[in-house]
């Protein structure tokens, strides 16, 4: 009957030896991804996807939507807010009010055919840039009615047009051979 005892609490020492043992050998995984947020998966990440599921797989690696989450990479998606706060700024370096708040300027803007994402920094430098040319800008509007704005230095390509006493910015996208039959405003 001793024996019984010694080898329980033995048993249970033992027990509480793994169990600490394991909670060391634990890793922590946190990937900032929700339900409902967008991916970009595939062989060169540039397929979007919705996230279903969040799981982990036979191994307790994590899985999205059923698949190994090295398979992946975040979406940097610009906030509508951070448009927001960008076309104020445009508003103000131009003098006149720029409509950057487009649906498809937006959807365009967080396009991966972009290949590499547009960030606030550089759509706030190319704004920056245009503000230098201020006078030239106008005066091509209001020449031309419709003109497009080419950045040399990101090569992001804005299509702007004049509406009553709005200039719309009507897409974005960054591309060095942007074929287009407006007048073309390089800065």
């Amino acid at each position: 009957m001793e024996g019984d005892r010694i080898s329980k609490s033995v048993k249970s020492k033992i027990q509480k030896l793994i169990k600490q043992e394991i909670k060391k050998i634990r890793e922590d995984i946190n990937i900032s991804v929700k339900v409902g947020d967008t991916i970009l998966t595939g062989r060169f990440k540039n397929k979007k996807v919705v996230v279903k599921s969040i799981g982990t797989d036979e191994h307790g690696m994590p899985t999205i939507n059923g698949k190994k989450v090295v398979t992946f990479r975040l979406l940097k998606e610009m906030s509508m807010d951070n448009l927001k706060q960008i076309d104020k700024y445009a508003d103000s370096k131009i003098g006149v009010d720029v409509v950057l708040t487009g649906k498809h300027f937006f959807d365009r803007l967080n396009d991966p055919r972009n290949k590499k994402e547009i960030s606030d920094a550089e759509l706030t430098g190319f704004f920056k840039r245009l503000a230098r040319n201020k006078k030239k800008f106008l005066e091509f509007l209001q020449k031309y009615q419709q003109i497009v704005a080419k950045d040399r230095r990101t090569q992001i390509n804005i299509p702007f047009m004049t509406q009553s006493n709005k200039v719309i910015a009507k897409t974005i996208m960054r591309k060095d051979d942007f074929k287009t039959q407006n007048p073309i405003l390089t800065i």
